[in-house]
């Protein structure tokens, strides 16, 4: 199952400091940019989102807001992430 598409150009929820190529934000607190510490779980799927929406962005200055919840996601339900070229990783 794919992530749902939740692509923003422009202006969207990303600081405007500079021309991002691409961007992924997360709803997380400050310094906390993939999870919580010692939640492996938590912060493999911040980053399986993270390289899918990457590696399929076609154009400059995608981005990206996720939709997991700091602590109110349950990470053992969600369902796999398939990458670019069919890999279905959990």
């Amino acid at each position: 199952m794919a992530v749902p598409d939740r692509r923003e150009r422009g202006d969207g929820p990303l600081p405007e400091t500079g021309r991002l190529p691409r961007a992924v934000s997360v709803r997380f607190p400050f310094g906390h940019a993939v999870g919580e510490p010692g939640n492996r779980m938590q912060q493999r799927r911040v980053l399986l989102e993270a390289l899918k929406i990457l590696a399929e962005a076609k154009e400059p200055e995608v981005r990206f807001l996720s939709h997991l919840k700091w602590r109110r996601t349950d990470y053992a339900m969600l369902p796999p992430v398939e990458l670019p070229g069919g890999t279905v990783v959990r």
